[in-house]
């Protein structure tokens, strides 16, 4: 009866051993499991908040551009080679060695002045002497001659011979004032002889040339320099027949120089020809630009833009910036959230540019760069 006490005590020990642990465990995998939401609520919301500030970092860095009214000009594009409006050649008017020359090749001269002298013939030199010589002779009988007559005539007053002396007097003036004019018509003969030897600038502008040197025969069939006219220049360009019904005189052209990078200079349209070159096949086109301050010089290369139309208030966006999907031009707009809204446009390619005639209005950014597989609503960093 004892053993069978003893057996049943030892039943009921463990049994509540294993409740008793039992609960235990329960409550340990209750705490645990508790702490185990805690942490992953934890690892969640970190990972959220990396995630996020992951996104932000990686956010794709674009340029962007306002769209604004402006004014886009129509043109024709020509290179072309800068020259002066006016060359003169300076030819001599008779034969002769070359004495001096009294200007150099790069100076301004005025109409008129002397840039050289021929040796001049020394027969001429001693006749031109002796005609001033009788022109001198010649005026002083004159004076002499008016102031006797005068005596004379002063003399014959109230006389009978008062009328003879007045036309006596009147006969021997004449005479002297005769011999004066033959006198000076020698001199001015030999003087235009004289003048033959120097040779003058027929045209105000900078030499562009001198042909001769000192001691050279000139010729007076060839130039002996050329005279360019710098303070204007001409620009002669050859278009196409596709081009040149576009081209009318009066019509602005901007023009830029190699040599003067970044510097626009405007023209005018002052020729346009009206028959091909035999051998291009291409119209000739004259433009005129002042350079009062000679600072286009001659042979310097022009890139020519003529103007055939101008249109005002026009918005447009650079070709780069459009893509076209299924068939329709796209355009990345940038909202004020710095968000991509992917919108759809249409243009018509005007002076080089494209004209939005429809989905954009004025002051909207589109992306100009970093526009590649942007998505909408995706947001961007815009660094300008």
């Amino acid at each position: 009866m004892n053993s069978l006490i003893k057996n049943k005590t030892h039943r009921r020990i463990p049994f509540g051993v294993v409740v008793i642990i039992s609960l235990v465990v329960i409550v340990n995998l209750s705490s645990v499991a508790r702490s185990g939401n805690f942490l992953l609520a934890n690892i969640l919301d970190n990972s959220s908040t990396d995630v996020e500030s992951v996104s932000d970092k990686q956010a794709i860095v674009v340029q962007t551009e306002k769209i604004l009214p402006e004014t886009v000009n129509q043109c024709i594009s020509v290179s072309a080679v800068a020259e002066p409006f006016e060359k003169v050649e300076v030819f001599p008017e008779m034969n002769g060695k070359v004495f001096a020359f009294y200007r150099s090749e790069g100076d301004y001269v005025n109409k008129g002045q002397i840039l050289a002298k021929l040796e001049t013939d020394q027969s001429l030199l001693t006749n031109f002497e002796n005609a001033k010589t009788n022109l001198k002779i010649a005026k002083e009988s004159q004076e002499n001659t008016e102031k006797l007559q005068k005596q004379l005539k002063k003399d014959a007053e109230g006389t009978p011979s008062e009328k003879s002396a007045r036309k006596s007097a009147r006969l021997a003036v004449d005479a002297a004032e005769g011999q004066i004019k033959v006198a000076r018509g020698q001199v001015n003969y030999i003087q235009s002889q004289l003048d033959k030897y120097l040779i003058k600038a027929p045209a105000s502008g900078f030499i562009s040339r001198i042909n001769l040197d000192k001691g050279d025969l000139a010729v007076m069939t060839t130039p002996i320099a050329v005279i360019s006219n710098s303070q204007k220049i001409k620009i002669e360009a050859a278009l196409t027949e596709f081009d040149i019904g576009k081209i009318s005189v009066g019509q602005e052209a901007e023009i830029n120089l190699a040599a003067y990078p970044g510097e626009k200079f405007t023209g005018e349209v002052y020729y346009v020809g009206s028959a091909a070159d035999s051998i291009s096949k291409k119209f000739p086109v004259k433009i005129q630009l002042a350079n009062k301050d000679g600072k286009i010089k001659a042979g310097m290369i022009a890139d020519v833009k003529i103007i055939t139309a101008k249109q005002e208030n026009v918005l447009t966006v650079p070709k780069a910036a459009v893509f076209i999907e299924n068939g329709v031009e796209k355009i990345y707009v940038v909202g004020n959230d710095s968000r991509i809204k992917i919108v759809a446009i249409k243009t018509e390619s005007l002076g080089g540019k494209l004209k939005v005639t429809e989905g954009l209005v004025e002051n909207d950014k589109v992306v100009i760069n970093g526009n590649y597989k942007l998505e909408n609503g995706e947001k961007v960093t815009v660094k300008n």
